[in-house]
């Protein structure tokens, strides 16, 4: 496939939901770049996806958004691509038992979750062409935790919690930004999951083996839950949140603080439109 076709790019796709976005995206002759921080593992997916395909146009990238350093980097290797970008999946997440600082001085679900991936797709939206996408994903805690006044810091780490908050301020973020790439025909979205059967959903806690037994027969499986994002990817819509087969517009409170949550974001990443 020739230059000139535009890229997708998917965070994280090692992990089981963004391993059938690529897989999907590859199935359908897109090119597509696999971002990744295993980058041992991402190289056995590209040959994989090769060999399943026969898409050749695959390539991958490491990115690690622990830090801002890796996210320049992955972007100045995009840039070394030369290739416009159709789309950005925002598909890799964290959910941290315990709060650690990374080297940027963010607690980690923060940096992975929101400002990073924030850095990351004011990076790439300038090599975007016209009616390109953008999708983030949040997830169904957005709605259960508040951002305090003192974000981003979070004087108050919970698993849940901090992983809660962290999903919001990057739906506020896509909100703002949906609006803000309007005039360029560049369509933000975000993608609801929903509880999927990955690795996210052990809580290293004791009550895990119970929780097997008990709720993995009814949540949904990776291909399920990666129709969210491959919905939101395909839309003509802008701004909004799709789960599943259903499209959500964000909160009122959501919406209301969008601007005020982005603009710190923006602040931090040192970055704007």
């Amino acid at each position: 496939m020739g230059r000139e076709t535009p890229i997708y790019i998917v965070t994280g796709t090692t992990g089981s939901i963004g391993a059938v976005i690529a897989e999907t995206l590859a199935a359908e002759g897109k090119p597509v770049v696999l971002a990744c921080r295993n980058m041992e593992r991402a190289k056995a997916q590209c040959e994989r996806l090769k060999a399943v395909t026969g898409n050749e146009d695959i390539w991958c990238c490491r990115l690690d958004l622990d830090s801002f350093e890796s996210v320049e980097a992955f972007c100045e290797e995009i840039r070394k691509m030369n290739r416009k970008v159709a789309a950005l999946v925002n598909n890799a997440g964290v959910m941290s038992r315990r709060s650690t600082v990374t080297s940027n001085g963010y607690e980690h679900d923060y940096q992975v979750n929101t400002f990073s991936t924030a850095l990351l797709t004011m990076n790439i939206v300038p090599l975007m062409i016209e009616g390109a996408s953008v999708v983030f994903t949040t997830s169904v805690t957005r709605n259960v935790w508040n951002l305090s006044e003192s974000f981003p810091v979070d004087r108050n780490f919970g698993q849940l919690a901090t992983y809660g908050r962290s999903k919001r301020a990057i739906t506020m973020f896509a909100v703002w930004l949906a609006k803000k790439l309007v005039p360029r025909r560049i369509r933000v979205n975000c993608a609801d999951p929903g509880v999927v059967d990955t690795g996210m959903i052990t809580m290293q806690r004791w009550f895990d083996p119970l929780a097997n037994i008990f709720f993995r027969p009814f949540i949904s499986s990776p291909e399920k839950g990666a129709s969210s994002a491959l919905n939101a990817l395909k839309s003509e819509l802008t701004g909004m949140v799709f789960h599943h087969g259903r499209v959500l517009k964000p909160s009122a409170t959501i919406e209301e603080d969008s601007d005020r949550i982005a603009d710190k974001i923006a602040e931090i990443i040192k970055t704007g439109v």
